[in-house]
Parts: structure tokens; sequence; C-alpha cells
């Protein structure tokens, strides 16, 4: 419908039959902003996220092979004080910047992305898509309006990563120290083995 398509994320991905008391009730309205045709006879398509909305109806449930379609509307926008939002947009910037610095396989590209973004509505949702979360936790997001929680929760998933990484660094150099002390000690074994004979000798 004039290039607008509704994108949802099951809430059971192994669930292959679509269930109405199954699908999820928020989603993304996006446009087509790029559309590929392949050589192969496919199409490669760029979708752009515009609003997240509140799905009222999925229609032609029961109808596999046709497009599914559903009635949609407006969620209601949660306001934020300019002042306060202000300072929690500078904050979710320090605290990526730092998160980025903290894990060495994170990439540092999404900087860029979020250096002129003013709304914290929409710099929530363009960091909580680049933490590696897990998919029940990406609906969370999704589902969650408002967007000084998301902020809270951004929070709590960059504190949590770093505290990982840290244990997961510190068991690495345990586990490190560990094999290097037990390579000297066969390096030490084997060379009291070979000059063993030797010293009898003498």
């Amino acid at each position: 419908h004039e290039n607008k398509l509704l994108v949802i994320s099951s809430t059971d991905p192994l669930e292959e039959s679509l269930r109405k008391n199954k699908m999820p009730t928020i989603g993304v309205l996006a446009h087509i902003g790029n559309r590929i045709e392949l050589p192969s006879g496919k199409a490669r398509v760029v979708l752009v996220g515009e609003k997240r909305v509140r799905v009222r109806e999925y229609l032609n449930l029961n109808h596999t092979s046709e497009i599914l379609e559903s009635i949609i509307e407006n969620l209601p926008k949660v306001e934020c004080i300019k002042e306060e939002e202000t300072v929690l947009v500078n904050k979710l910037k320090r605290e990526l910047e730092e998160y980025i610095q903290c894990l060495p396989y994170m990439s540092n590209s999404i900087l860029e992305s979020v250096k002129k973004i003013t709304s914290l509505d929409k710099l929530t949702d363009v960091i909580a898509a680049y933490i590696p979360e897990s998919l029940e936790r990406m609906q969370s997001y999704l589902s969650q309006l408002d967007p000084k929680k998301r902020t809270t929760m951004i929070l709590e998933d960059f504190n949590y990563g770093k505290k990982t990484f840290n244990i997961e660094k510190e068991l690495d150099s345990k586990i490190e120290q560990k094999l290097d002390q037990t390579q000297k000690d066969y390096i030490l074994r084997e060379k009291m083995r070979i000059f063993k004979p030797a010293f009898q000798k003498v």
C-alpha cells in the first residue's frame, strides 16, 4: 500500500504457520528505500523504518498464498522534556563510545551515524539495533514505547556487556597463564630427562 510495508517479528521463530494469538501487536511501518533486481531473477529490497505502529487486526491469515494484510494505527507519542532529552542523548553517546572502546570486537562505524541525532526516540532505536542481543531482547526494545525507558535498557545492556567482557578477559588471562606454566614445566621435565643420563655418567 503506497510502497509501505509492515515489518513484524515473530514471537516464536520456530513456528512455521501463522497463528492469530501469537502474532505481535507492535510492528514497524517501513517503505522500500531501494530495490535491486538480481541476475537470478530475485530482488534485493532495502527497507527504511518510519515509525512504530499498533496492529489492530490481521487479515486473511488463513490464505497462505496471499500477501498478509493488516489494519494498523499510530501509537501515542511519549513526550520528553527538552532539557532532560538533551542530557540523556549526550549521556547515551558518551556511554556508547565507552562501550565500543571497552569491547574490541565492536565496530565504531555507528559513532558517525549517531553524531547528529538529537532525538532520544531515534537515538535509542539506532543504538538498540546495533547492540548484539537476543531476539527476545530486541522484541522488548520494539515493544517499549517510552524512549527514556529504552535508554535505561540500553545502559543496562552496555553495563552487562562490559562486565561480561571483563570476566571473559580475566578468565582468558588465567587460562593463558596456566598454559604458559604448564608449558614451562613440560620443557623443564624434558630437559631433565635429556640431561639426566649425562649427570649420572659424571
